[in-house]
């Protein structure tokens, strides 16, 4: 009881210490020291609005406005909420919720580790393993990918590694269950998700020699689908939508130009390897090839079954990430997370045919210390300068426009340097509700000019916004120079210039104008 409430002490310890580090840089160079991007800011608003109009005070008064008007992402967007709610409304809050993200990260390194080592050498490669880039990626961005990876992650590792002889159904139901929740997690991902934990369930399934074994097999099946059935009825529609938009709508916006070397080594040695792996992408490969090639030469191939179908499921994942020509760290991370846990499946093999491993661990985490950041951010506030001073001016503007009668509406031309939902998020701050319009989102010129002139607001990027909305391939902007000339000459309208070197333009009513 006592060695178990110290490992639980120790862990604690771990978390928050790097929870900590995470959001320090989070708040001195990343997302909280400048304006909120996408898909921050998405999550943000729709948190935040849900309890400033929606009236969400309890637990059944979320799970009403869940129903009513389902979230992109309801596991986030629930953390998001409960951030507000603890800490009055400040973006603070819902980052320092990600800790439970950090937490189960910790947790399921600890748990493979000691499984074949002691307590003290697994809690020195926990702490290890939270130098891992995309580890501390989990508080510094606001997103679910990391969290839904994680999830994943575990959750593969899981259903190949089940012993189905030595575990009872209740067992067996819970993975079940936790597969349901993991999928839910970010639903959009579910493309990959499924069809990969289909994989681990049919993996861990091969070694079954018994009928018995084939039931808790079924329950597992049973127990995911009493939480996928309803949340299919539910998100089941506008997760569909959301998938053929990127992938066909606007698949020519989020594609990600490059060469097909790019395209296949982006999550490795590419842009999005290169910091989510960093120097744990050549030390976890390392020791992956290692362990496979101790058990080609020792021959216990039948033994090492589970190690190796991890190792081969987490390369599968990599080659369907690699074909997919849309890139991001984000998506990435359902790489990331994987690798991590099978780097971790590894060394604890390795390290268990060594006396005293905390003799090479504890050298590694010092190493680790020495030479690697303990926190990761893939936002950078000083590529985004006066970001937060230029909302600040842009949210008053939304709130003085949209007091007035008629439109409760703003239209976005571009979302650089800040997106329609920070504007928007600072208006709900102060007590107005604004509608968005994504105008660089629209193809038909006719719609574009319609919904930008019957707005009671519309924002212009700046220079350096308007090349990196350019560099998207966002449509909307091929009509930004004719709005910006109707809207000038015409006197129902008030062009502000935001106060910034680089400023950015508002379009206000003459009847809304300071």
């Amino acid at each position: 009881m006592r060695k178990n409430i110290w490992v639980a002490c120790s862990l604690a310890a771990i978390v928050l210490l790097f929870a900590t580090l995470g959001l320090s840089l989070a708040i001195t160079r990343g997302a909280l020291a400048m304006a909120p991007i996408y898909d921050d800011c998405a999550y943000m608003l729709d948190a935040y609005r849900r309890l400033a109009f929606d009236g969400v005070n309890t637990i059944f008064e979320a799970a009403r406005s869940f129903y009513r008007m389902p979230p992109h992402a309801p596991i986030e967007t629930a953390s998001i909420m409960i951030g507000y709610l603890l800490f009055r409304g400040s973006d603070i809050g819902p980052y320092v919720m990600n800790i439970w993200g950090l937490s189960i990260y910790a947790v399921a390194v600890f748990f493979i580790m000691s499984r074949s080592l002691s307590a003290a050498c697994s809690l020195l490669w926990t702490a290890f393993m939270m130098f891992f880039p995309a580890a501390g990626t989990i508080i510094t961005e606001l997103r679910p990918d990391m969290i839904a990876a994680v999830l994943f992650a575990v959750t593969g590792y899981l259903l190949i590694t089940f012993p189905y002889c030595n575990s009872s159904s209740r067992m067996a139901m819970a993975i079940g269950f936790l597969a349901g929740f993991t999928l839910t997690a970010k639903p959009t991902a579910i493309i990959i998700a499924l069809p990969m934990l289909g994989v681990a369930w049919l993996t861990g399934l091969a070694t079954v020699k018994s009928w018995a074994s084939v039931a808790k097999a079924s329950l597992m099946v049973a127990a995911a689908l009493a939480i996928l059935i309803p949340f299919a009825i539910i998100w089941g529609r506008q997760t569909f939508e959301y998938v053929y938009a990127v992938f066909f709508t606007n698949g020519d916006v989020w594609v990600t130009p490059g060469s097909t070397l790019f395209q296949w080594t982006y999550n490795s040695v590419g842009p999005g390897g290169k910091i989510a792996l960093n120097q744990f992408l050549y030390i976890g490969t390392a020791l992956i090839a290692l362990d496979v090639v101790s058990v080609a030469t020792r021959k216990d191939w039948r033994q090492s079954y589970p190690a190796l179908a991890y190792y081969g499921w987490t390369a599968m994942i990599y080659i369907g990430i690699a074909a997919n020509s849309q890139k991001s760290p984000y998506q990435g991370s359902f790489f990331y997370f994987p690798f991590a846990i099978a780097m971790t499946l590894a060394a604890s093999r390795l390290l268990v045919r060594v006396e005293r491993p905390s003799r090479f661990v504890a050298p590694a985490l010092i190493l680790v210390a020495l030479f690697l950041p303990p926190a990761t951010t893939y936002q950078d506030a000083r590529q985004r300068p006066e970001s937060l001073v230029m909302l600040d001016q842009m949210g008053t503007l939304v709130s003085q426009a949209i007091s007035c009668k008629g439109s409760r509406s703003l239209a976005a031309v571009g979302p650089y340097p800040i997106t329609p939902e920070s504007a928007a998020l600072r208006a709900a701050k102060n007590g107005t509700l604004v509608e968005i319009r994504p105008l660089f989102l629209m193809r038909d010129e006719a719609e574009f000019m319609s919904s930008a002139l019957s707005s009671s607001v519309v924002t212009f990027p700046n220079n350096a916004g308007r090349k990196e909305a350019e560099a998207q391939r966002l449509p909307g902007l091929s009509h930004m120079d004719e709005l910006f000339s109707t809207l000038n000459a015409d006197p129902e309208w008030k062009r502000v210039t935001i106060n910034a070197a680089d400023p950015s333009f508002v379009f206000m009513r003459t009847t809304c104008s300071l």
